[in-house]
């Protein structure tokens, strides 16, 4: 809501499993009069890579536990007609464009000229590296890419790799605020990260 009204640009949703974010993202999209598109296979994570598959999650306050990462999980209940239905009933499906497939299938075509918001829930490294490189360059300066694992460090350290971002981006890598258990919301921690695009 903070994002200056003459800032051209949609808020991208990269994984979205029940819809429950896309609700709150498709309100915010209305009052906003900017178009959410809704990026997931609605069929679950795609196969993970052999070095994905299993990662070790710390908490400082939880100890520690492993994630299993299986084909098909977190998939949406009644796949993409059922989060059209939550978002009918509880959001604003006017503001939505729902892009269904695997994101190294979808996001190299989207239609899209920039994007001032995004929020991923991916969960897979290979997932949000997909993500990164197809809409980043969609990112207008100063906006926010959320993160939905800070607490994965296969995942946060892509933001701080320099020789992908050079390679891929040309640019230096943009660091990663909340790394652990997120960024502080109130006196709770939000399991939420982000990435800040920095003026050329």
């Amino acid at each position: 809501l903070r994002i200056p009204r003459r800032l051209e640009g949609d808020v991208g949703e990269c994984g979205c499993w029940n819809g429950s974010c896309t609700v709150n993202l498709s309100l915010a999209c209305a009052l906003t009069k900017r178009t959410l598109l809704v990026c997931d296979s609605f069929e679950g994570l795609p196969q993970p890579t052999a070095e994905e598959a299993r990662e070790i999650r710390v908490d400082p306050f939880e100890g520690y536990a492993v994630e299993t990462w299986e084909k098909g999980a977190y998939h949406s209940e009644g796949g993409l007609e059922g989060v059209k239905r939550a978002v009918k009933q509880f959001g604003n499906p006017q503001t939505c464009r729902f892009v269904k497939g695997y994101f190294r299938d979808t996001l190299p075509r989207l239609e899209t000229t920039a994007i001032v918001f995004i929020f991923e829930d991916a969960d897979l490294a290979s997932s949000v590296e997909e993500i990164v490189r197809h809409l980043w360059p969609k990112l207008q300066a100063r906006c926010k890419f959320y993160c939905h694992e800070p607490w994965s460090v296969n995942v946060v350290s892509l933001f701080f790799d320099r020789h992908w971002w050079d390679t891929h981006m040309g640019t230096p890598p943009p660091g990663f605020y909340g790394s652990g258990r997120g960024i502080m919301v109130g006196f709770r921690y939000a399991w939420i990260g982000y990435a800040e695009k920095r003026e050329r």
